[in-house]
């Protein structure tokens, strides 16, 4: 099912399997209430963060060595830095999310950094 609100909910096939249910969300549903609920119906999850300061902290504190490198099947303009770029680097920690609310509302989970 495609949303107009800037989230997909997918199940079957397009969830990526018989029986998966996926919740995919931009920044602006980065929201306990959204997690919580993709949680409750047994969904997947991918959301986009926000840039605040817990995210800004728990990126930097990801060590060198668990970088990296991956290549793009296409190359994409950076229309700031007027170049192509074909790769980046990406790492993934495990990470809490929506600490300042009470312990049972805390979510943890895979950030994935690129």
């Amino acid at each position: 099912m495609k949303a107009t609100t800037g989230f997909d909910l997918l199940h079957g096939e397009e969830g990526r399997g018989p029986g998966l249910i996926t919740l995919r969300a931009h920044g602006a549903h980065y929201d306990r209430d959204v997690v919580a609920t993709g949680r409750r119906c047994g969904a997947r999850f991918s959301v986009i963060a926000r840039m605040d300061k817990a995210a800004t902290r728990a990126i930097s504190g990801i060590p060198e060595d668990s970088w990296v490198p991956i290549k793009y099947r296409h190359a994409i303009f950076d229309e700031d830095e007027h170049r192509w770029v074909s790769g980046a680097q990406v790492a993934e920690i495990t990470s809490s999310a929506f600490t300042l609310r009470r312990e049972s509302e805390h979510t943890t989970a895979r950030l994935i950094w690129l």
